[in-house]
């Protein structure tokens, strides 16, 4: 039981570390369209 509470942790660890660089990317995106806009 403690394994598999420790996959699902790192799964939930993969996913967080997905939507930070997701985040980054748009974060990114948007300073470049503010830059083109201004």
């Amino acid at each position: 039981m403690g394994f598999k509470g420790r996959r699902n942790n790192d799964n939930k660890e993969q996913i967080e570390n997905v939507l930070m660089f997701i985040m980054q990317d748009a974060v990114n995106l948007i300073q470049t369209k503010i830059k083109e806009a201004f």
